[in-house]
Protein backbone atom coordinates (compact mmCIF):
# COMPACT_ATOMS: atom_id res chain seq x y z
CA UNK A 1 0.00 0.00 0.00
CA UNK A 2 1.52 3.58 -0.94
CA UNK A 3 1.55 6.14 1.56
CA UNK A 4 2.69 9.78 1.80
CA UNK A 5 4.62 10.29 4.69
CA UNK A 6 6.29 13.47 5.37
CA UNK A 7 5.80 14.37 1.86
CA UNK A 8 7.98 11.04 0.73
CA UNK A 9 6.09 8.10 -1.27
CA UNK A 10 6.55 4.83 1.35
CA UNK A 11 5.28 1.59 0.22
CA UNK A 12 3.89 0.63 3.14
CA UNK A 13 4.16 -3.84 3.32
CA UNK A 14 2.96 -5.73 6.60
CA UNK A 15 5.36 -8.88 6.64
CA UNK A 16 6.34 -11.80 9.14
CA UNK A 17 9.17 -9.71 10.43
CA UNK A 18 10.63 -9.25 14.20
CA UNK A 19 11.25 -5.49 13.83
CA UNK A 20 10.48 -2.52 11.68
CA UNK A 21 12.67 -1.60 8.48
CA UNK A 22 13.00 1.08 6.02
CA UNK A 23 14.50 0.06 2.90
CA UNK A 24 15.49 2.14 -0.02
CA UNK A 25 16.52 0.58 -3.38
CA UNK A 26 18.98 1.81 -5.64
CA UNK A 27 15.98 2.89 -8.03
CA UNK A 28 15.16 5.50 -4.12
CA UNK A 29 12.19 3.20 -4.03
CA UNK A 30 11.36 3.45 -0.56
CA UNK A 31 9.39 1.04 2.00
CA UNK A 32 8.68 0.82 4.97
CA UNK A 33 8.12 -2.97 6.39
CA UNK A 34 6.31 -3.49 9.50
CA UNK A 35 5.77 -6.70 11.40
CA UNK A 36 2.54 -8.28 11.22
CA UNK A 37 1.85 -7.39 15.23
CA UNK A 38 2.23 -3.83 15.17
CA UNK A 39 0.04 -1.15 14.28
CA UNK A 40 0.91 0.75 11.15
CA UNK A 41 0.70 3.48 13.52
CA UNK A 42 3.73 2.53 15.09
CA UNK A 43 5.63 2.25 11.77
CA UNK A 44 4.80 5.74 10.30
CA UNK A 45 5.75 6.98 13.61
CA UNK A 46 9.07 5.21 12.89
CA UNK A 47 9.65 6.38 9.69
CA UNK A 48 9.04 9.88 11.14
CA UNK A 49 11.53 8.93 13.77
CA UNK A 50 14.46 8.86 11.30
CA UNK A 51 13.15 10.70 8.45
CA UNK A 52 16.89 12.65 8.46
CA UNK A 53 18.52 9.73 7.69
CA UNK A 54 15.76 8.74 4.95
CA UNK A 55 16.14 12.41 3.31
CA UNK A 56 20.02 11.79 3.77
CA UNK A 57 19.43 8.47 1.59
CA UNK A 58 17.46 10.15 -0.82
CA UNK A 59 19.56 12.55 -1.90
CA UNK A 60 22.95 10.31 -2.37
CA UNK A 61 21.06 9.71 -5.81
CA UNK A 62 22.49 7.05 -8.09
CA UNK A 63 25.50 7.96 -10.44
CA UNK A 64 25.08 6.50 -14.17
CA UNK A 65 27.98 7.85 -16.54
CA UNK A 66 26.91 8.91 -19.69
CA UNK A 67 28.88 6.76 -22.04
CA UNK A 68 29.17 7.98 -25.95
CA UNK A 69 28.62 3.97 -27.32
CA UNK A 70 29.76 5.16 -30.89
CA UNK A 71 32.59 7.07 -30.26
CA UNK A 72 35.40 5.91 -28.07
CA UNK A 73 33.38 6.28 -25.11
CA UNK A 74 35.02 4.30 -21.97
CA UNK A 75 33.42 1.01 -20.18
CA UNK A 76 33.98 -0.79 -17.01
CA UNK A 77 34.40 -4.30 -17.35
CA UNK A 78 34.78 -6.12 -13.76
CA UNK A 79 36.28 -3.30 -12.49
CA UNK A 80 38.75 -2.05 -14.86
CA UNK A 81 38.10 0.80 -17.45
CA UNK A 82 38.12 0.37 -21.29
CA UNK A 83 37.99 2.28 -24.06
CA UNK A 84 35.07 1.38 -26.87
CA UNK A 85 36.60 0.92 -30.17
CA UNK A 86 34.15 -0.03 -32.62
CA UNK A 87 34.90 -2.15 -36.74
CA UNK A 88 32.57 -2.73 -38.98
CA UNK A 89 32.45 -5.99 -39.77
CA UNK A 90 30.52 -9.05 -41.02
CA UNK A 91 30.74 -10.98 -37.99
CA UNK A 92 29.69 -9.57 -34.77
CA UNK A 93 32.13 -10.11 -32.17
CA UNK A 94 33.64 -8.21 -29.35
CA UNK A 95 37.05 -9.10 -27.28
CA UNK A 96 39.82 -6.88 -24.96
CA UNK A 97 42.48 -5.88 -26.54
CA UNK A 98 45.10 -4.02 -24.14
CA UNK A 99 43.03 -1.44 -22.95
CA UNK A 100 40.54 -1.48 -25.59
CA UNK A 101 37.24 -3.66 -25.90
CA UNK A 102 37.22 -3.97 -29.32
CA UNK A 103 33.47 -4.22 -30.73
CA UNK A 104 32.74 -5.81 -34.45
CA UNK A 105 29.88 -5.27 -35.83
CA UNK A 106 27.75 -4.54 -39.16
CA UNK A 107 25.75 -2.20 -37.34
CA UNK A 108 28.19 0.67 -35.94
CA UNK A 109 25.19 2.95 -34.42
CA UNK A 110 25.58 4.01 -31.07
CA UNK A 111 22.08 1.84 -29.66
CA UNK A 112 23.61 -1.77 -31.67
CA UNK A 113 27.36 -1.21 -30.33
CA UNK A 114 25.35 -0.73 -26.92
CA UNK A 115 23.54 -3.92 -26.93
CA UNK A 116 26.74 -5.51 -28.28
CA UNK A 117 28.56 -4.44 -25.13
CA UNK A 118 25.62 -5.69 -22.87
CA UNK A 119 26.32 -9.51 -24.88
CA UNK A 120 30.18 -9.18 -23.86
CA UNK A 121 29.10 -8.70 -20.52
CA UNK A 122 26.36 -11.16 -20.29
CA UNK A 123 28.52 -14.13 -21.79
CA UNK A 124 32.03 -12.76 -19.58
CA UNK A 125 29.93 -13.25 -16.38
CA UNK A 126 28.40 -16.55 -17.50
CA UNK A 127 32.01 -17.47 -18.01
CA UNK A 128 33.27 -16.11 -14.50
CA UNK A 129 30.42 -16.57 -12.42
CA UNK A 130 30.50 -20.67 -13.28
CA UNK A 131 34.28 -20.44 -11.74
CA UNK A 132 32.74 -18.67 -8.15
CA UNK A 133 29.56 -20.88 -8.15
CA UNK A 134 31.74 -23.95 -8.29
CA UNK A 135 34.32 -22.89 -5.77
CA UNK A 136 31.58 -22.04 -3.09
CA UNK A 137 28.79 -24.81 -3.99
CA UNK A 138 31.90 -26.83 -3.27
CA UNK A 139 32.55 -25.27 0.07
CA UNK A 140 29.23 -24.58 1.37
CA UNK A 141 28.08 -27.89 0.19
CA UNK A 142 25.03 -25.78 -1.76
CA UNK A 143 24.03 -25.84 -4.82
CA UNK A 144 21.87 -23.71 -7.34
CA UNK A 145 19.19 -25.42 -9.75
CA UNK A 146 19.42 -22.38 -12.65
CA UNK A 147 21.03 -19.30 -12.94
CA UNK A 148 19.81 -16.10 -15.18
CA UNK A 149 21.43 -13.18 -16.12
CA UNK A 150 18.50 -10.00 -15.50
CA UNK A 151 19.32 -6.34 -15.79
CA UNK A 152 18.10 -5.55 -12.58
CA UNK A 153 19.11 -2.42 -10.81
CA UNK A 154 17.80 -2.72 -7.56
CA UNK A 155 19.65 -5.68 -6.81
CA UNK A 156 22.40 -7.49 -7.10
CA UNK A 157 21.71 -10.98 -7.15
CA UNK A 158 18.35 -12.89 -5.83
CA UNK A 159 17.85 -16.26 -4.75
CA UNK A 160 14.34 -18.59 -4.62
CA UNK A 161 15.28 -20.64 -1.51
CA UNK A 162 12.09 -23.14 -2.66
CA UNK A 163 13.49 -23.92 -6.14
CA UNK A 164 17.05 -23.01 -5.77
CA UNK A 165 17.18 -20.35 -8.87
CA UNK A 166 19.20 -17.87 -8.67
CA UNK A 167 19.70 -14.79 -10.76
CA UNK A 168 22.34 -12.42 -11.29
CA UNK A 169 22.44 -8.41 -12.30
CA UNK A 170 24.05 -7.80 -15.55
CA UNK A 171 26.29 -5.22 -13.98
CA UNK A 172 28.29 -7.64 -11.78
CA UNK A 173 29.81 -7.88 -15.08
CA UNK A 174 31.14 -3.93 -14.42
CA UNK A 175 32.17 -4.16 -10.83
CA UNK A 176 35.11 -5.49 -9.57
CA UNK A 177 35.24 -9.42 -9.31
CA UNK A 178 35.53 -9.58 -5.24
CA UNK A 179 31.53 -8.42 -5.43
CA UNK A 180 30.80 -10.85 -7.65
CA UNK A 181 32.28 -13.59 -5.62
CA UNK A 182 30.42 -12.18 -2.67
CA UNK A 183 27.19 -12.08 -4.59
CA UNK A 184 27.18 -15.72 -5.16
CA UNK A 185 28.35 -16.82 -1.68
CA UNK A 186 25.37 -14.40 -0.39
CA UNK A 187 22.79 -15.99 -2.84
CA UNK A 188 23.43 -19.75 -2.24
CA UNK A 189 23.93 -18.91 1.54
CA UNK A 190 20.07 -18.08 0.94
CA UNK A 191 19.54 -21.56 -0.15
CA UNK A 192 20.00 -22.27 3.33
CA UNK A 193 18.81 -19.29 5.16
CA UNK A 194 15.67 -17.31 3.18
CA UNK A 195 16.09 -14.44 4.98
CA UNK A 196 18.92 -11.92 6.37
CA UNK A 197 18.31 -12.71 10.05
CA UNK A 198 21.70 -13.64 12.78
CA UNK A 199 21.78 -17.62 11.51
CA UNK A 200 22.25 -16.13 7.39
CA UNK A 201 25.24 -13.34 8.52
CA UNK A 202 27.10 -16.51 10.79
CA UNK A 203 27.02 -18.40 7.60
CA UNK A 204 28.40 -15.32 5.54
CA UNK A 205 30.56 -14.65 8.22
CA UNK A 206 32.41 -18.20 8.54
CA UNK A 207 32.54 -18.39 4.74
CA UNK A 208 34.27 -14.74 3.86
CA UNK A 209 34.65 -12.56 7.18
CA UNK A 210 35.18 -9.46 5.36
CA UNK A 211 31.89 -9.99 3.18
CA UNK A 212 30.40 -6.32 5.02
CA UNK A 213 33.78 -4.50 3.60
CA UNK A 214 32.28 -5.45 0.17
CA UNK A 215 28.62 -5.00 0.62
CA UNK A 216 29.61 -1.29 2.17
CA UNK A 217 31.67 -1.14 -0.89
CA UNK A 218 28.68 -2.06 -3.32
CA UNK A 219 26.37 0.37 -1.60
CA UNK A 220 28.58 3.79 -1.36
CA UNK A 221 30.67 2.91 -4.79
CA UNK A 222 28.51 0.32 -7.21
CA UNK A 223 26.77 2.45 -8.89
CA UNK A 224 29.39 4.44 -10.59
CA UNK A 225 30.64 1.53 -12.40
CA UNK A 226 27.04 1.94 -14.42
CA UNK A 227 26.31 3.09 -17.23
CA UNK A 228 23.38 4.87 -19.25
Amino acid sequence: MKKIINGIEVDVIKRNVKSIRIKIDRELNVSLIIPSRCSEKAGVDFFVSKIDWVKNKLTQKPVKREVDFANKGKVFVFGKEYEIVTMQSSVNRSFIDGDNLVICAKNTERDNIKVRYEKFLKESLLDISAEYFAKWEEKTGLKKTSLAIRKTVSRWGSCNSLTGAINLSLYLACLPEICLDYVVLHELCHLRYANHGEFFKRELDKFMPNWRNIRSFLREKGNGYLYK
